[in-house]
């Protein structure tokens, strides 16, 4: 429901931290979704975390982008 058109994608970001924290989990927040266009990486950021006001990009109908969250067990680090 986060990722509908017209929502701003840092949206799907709360939701996926609300998410991780219900279960004390983590979201490592150096990787992002993005954006898929003629080239694979477009120049749109989708955050993982709560990240607003920050990418306050609206979602438009037919746009292509990845959700790939990389939760752990409680910590936002990684090796």
């Amino acid at each position: 429901k986060a990722a509908r058109p017209g929502r701003q994608v840092n949206v799907i970001g709360r939701v996926i931290e609300s998410y991780t924290k219900r279960f004390d989990y983590g979201d490592v927040r150096d990787f992002t979704g993005h954006g898929v266009g003629e080239a694979f990486h477009s120049g749109l950021i989708i955050p993982h975390y709560d990240a607003a006001p920050l990418h306050g990009e609206t979602i438009e109908e037919n746009m292509v982008f990845t959700v790939e969250p990389m939760v752990t067990l409680g910590t936002i680090d990684y090796e």
